[in-house]
């Protein structure tokens, strides 16, 4: 899925679709959870966790 053309219509050939498992396209987005957008108050408070971690190193 990583390295799979999101439109089922990409100029690939039989070859280069199946070394990218594209039969099994669907079943892989099923699976995939969308990554959530923090809003400004949370995106703060990770940069905040994120900061002291580095700091403690």
């Amino acid at each position: 899925y990583w390295g799979m053309p999101a439109n089922t219509k990409a100029a690939l050939s039989d070859e280069q679709k199946k070394i990218l498992r594209f039969d099994e396209q669907p079943d892989f987005l099923a699976r995939a959870q969308p990554y959530p957008a923090p809003d400004a108050d949370l995106d703060k408070k990770m940069q905040d966790v994120w900061t002291e971690m580095l700091q403690a190193q």
